[in-house]
């Protein structure tokens, strides 16, 4: 980010608000979602989905603030619809004994490759000098990758009856629990992108910390958080064969959450911060 408010000459909230379009998006995105799945399928709406991502190929050739806002939408939307169409997939090509080890799975290798993605950001912008083309080479992996898609990916062997999907499509947008989730994401989306864009400005500028502690910290402490992700979703697991609800594991990772970050923000000790940005990162996945 500050690479990209340099070259803009961007002011605080400017560079907040391109961050925040990808949060906008993803409260979108379910609805959206639904209605792609609803006239496409869920092969070509997760098709779909992934072309959305792969709309950060244009960034090399945008030039002004409002195409950047642009892609970074159309990028947020297309993640939370190829996102959203996992969880049914899998209900469709496997069976239920399967079933929640491969959707711990899928979300597993998603956080991976965000955590990934985060940690080899600073290395790939040095290597192509320019955050323009370092955007864009993660969409073009996507791109490549969304080939790779239209030949392992399965049809769908089931064919609902239209009047019954349109039904199921209506009853979903209606739903408080719909809405409920997609309000309720809102906050672990936004912690999310703050261990990479907030926090290490926080720990570097008005933490307290002498120069040396405060570049370890915001370099290892969104690290941390973010590896620690990978290992929510089998905790998840753990707690629902415990037959413990999945309301009741939102609600209390919801508060463990901000009890973590509030530690992260105003703890002193270097060992604390550590413990809780693992703790942070696991209770955001579970």
């Amino acid at each position: 980010m500050p690479l990209i408010s340099n070259d803009l000459a961007l002011n605080t909230q400017q560079a907040t608000l391109i961050t925040s379009m990808i949060v906008v998006a993803k409260i979108f995105g379910a609805s959206f979602t639904a209605f792609l799945v609803y006239k496409f399928g869920l092969k070509k709406g997760y098709f779909l989905g992934c072309i959305l991502m792969s709309s950060g190929i244009f960034l090399s050739f945008v030039d002004s603030y409002s195409g950047i806002l642009i892609i970074r939408f159309l990028t947020g939307l297309g993640s939370a619809c190829a996102l959203v169409c996992l969880v049914p997939i899998a209900q469709q090509w496997f069976e239920k004994k399967a079933l929640h080890f491969v959707i711990s799975f899928n979300i597993t290798s998603n956080l991976v490759g965000i955590t990934l993605g985060l940690v080899l950001a600073e290395s790939i912008s040095n290597y192509f000098g320019n955050w323009r083309d370092s955007l864009s080479f993660y969409a073009w992996i996507n791109l490549i990758l969304l080939i790779l898609w239209l030949f392992v990916g399965k049809d769908e062997n089931k064919k609902e009856e239209k009047k019954n999907n349109a039904k199921d499509l209506i009853y979903a947008l209606k739903s408080r629990v719909t809405w409920g989730m997609i309000i309720f994401y809102i906050g672990p989306i936004l912690f999310l992108n703050s261990l990479f864009t907030f926090l290490p400005t926080f720990y570097a500028q008005y933490a307290g910390f002498s120069k040396e502690l405060a570049d370890f910290a915001k370099k290892e402490i969104p690290a941390l958080a973010n590896f620690a992700i990978i290992f929510g979703p089998y905790l998840g697991l753990f707690f629902k064969r415990k037959n413990i609800s999945f309301k009741i594991m939102l609600l209390s990772g919801g508060a463990c959450i901000f009890i973590c970050g509030f530690c992260m923000l105003f703890l002193q000790n270097l060992v604390l911060i550590q413990i809780f940005a693992v703790l942070s990162g696991i209770f955001y996945s579970m």
